[in-house]
């Protein structure tokens, strides 16, 4: 994209938050989530009941005793709270449960998460120059899609992933405008991912950021030197970060894990083939969300332990068809550039 034409797009992120489609998106996510919001009822499948809700309760148990949160007496016998990163021990919303009840904050937290991934695509489509009506729909897609859903089972999984389209938002101003607060900001949104507790979506939302940064028409003196700020970013993320990375590789390297997995272990969770069809066909497999699941969830055959890791798939035939032509087309684009299409699909 030239320069002329970014300056002729750019719309300030003041006017992107008076705009009906950004809170038409924040509307659909209350209505959609009203259950929790306003009936008293809670999010419990899997992991939550198991692991993330019991560390939460033993995290206000810490606040009330005025301890900090460094060793979780009940867990395996005994092991580290705070370098336990899944517990997301230094994350800011924690605070939420300084002023409110253990239950309500639990549910605030991952319904103010499934906004967010909706508010920041958003904000990404705008700044890049989609209308609002495009940018409505994609947000849509990157909320209420199967697997942004079936992260909710997760805990840290879905807090990471609001922060790949913001971390995307603020790296392309800093790379067209060269302003260190756009820089400053990028950085401050990539720490607070690592602090989510995903490692793995660290990984990929940096990936992702590299590949944007290379195949993006940026007003820069060539492929190295945009490399090197890609580099300068993670060193300034790591580093702030390294108050929890360090103890949660110190932690790690005294666990079995740290003589690795094997094949068996490592590949237990991966995607079958016959899953793929889930992708065009909500609950093609089978309903994860009622028992016994050999009754109901007949697809239990193709996952580990008769259980889904993602209990949706669902991205829609129209979605995933149209994201094939915007991929392969080859029409003149100045909001996506040829190798930026190739690049996402």
């Amino acid at each position: 994209m030239p320069t002329q034409f970014y300056q002729e797009q750019r719309i300030p992120l003041k006017t992107i938050f008076r705009e009906k489609e950004f809170w038409i998106l924040i509307l659909l996510g209350i209505l959609y989530f009203y259950r929790p919001l306003f009936l008293r009822e809670t999010f419990f499948f899997r992991d939550l009941y198991l692991n993330i809700l019991p560390q939460k309760q033993l995290l206000v148990d810490f606040i009330h005793a005025r301890e900090l949160p460094l060793w979780n007496p009940y867990w395996h016998g005994g092991q580290p709270y705070l370098a336990d990163i899944p517990y997301f021990t230094l994350y800011p919303s924690n605070l939420l449960y300084l002023f409110l009840p253990v239950l309500r904050a639990f549910n605030l937290n991952i319904v103010f998460h499934f906004i967010g991934c909706s508010v920041s695509a958003y904000l990404f489509a705008r700044v890049i120059g989609l209308r609002p009506v495009s940018s409505l729909i994609v947000g849509v897609v990157y909320e209420f899609c199967g697997y942004t859903l079936s992260l909710a089972t997760h805990g840290c999984r879905l807090l990471a992933m609001p922060y790949l389209p913001l971390l995307l938002v603020f790296w392309h101003l800093f790379l067209f405008e060269r302003r260190r607060r756009w820089f400053l900001t990028a950085v401050i949104v990539g720490v607070l991912q690592v602090f989510s507790g995903a490692s793995e979506m660290n990984v990929i939302s940096f990936l992702v950021v590299l590949g944007w940064t290379v195949v993006y028409c940026y007003p820069q003196r060539g492929i190295p030197h945009k490399i090197m700020l890609w580099m300068l970013l993670g060193l300034f993320c790591l580093g702030i970060a390294s108050v929890q990375v360090f103890p949660t590789l110190e932690m790690v390297l005294q666990s079995p894990r740290e003589r690795g997995l094997d094949y068996a272990t490592f590949s237990q969770w991966s995607l079958h083939p016959g899953q793929l069809l889930e992708f065009f066909f909500p609950g093609l497999l089978g309903q994860v969300n009622s028992l016994p699941l050999d009754i109901y969830y007949w697809g239990g055959n193709l996952v580990h332990d008769g259980n889904p890791y993602i209990p949706s798939l669902y991205f829609g035939g129209v979605v995933l068809v149209l994201a094939m032509i915007g991929g392969i087309s080859r029409c003149s684009n100045r909001v996506f550039p040829g190798q930026v299409r190739h690049f996402l699909l």
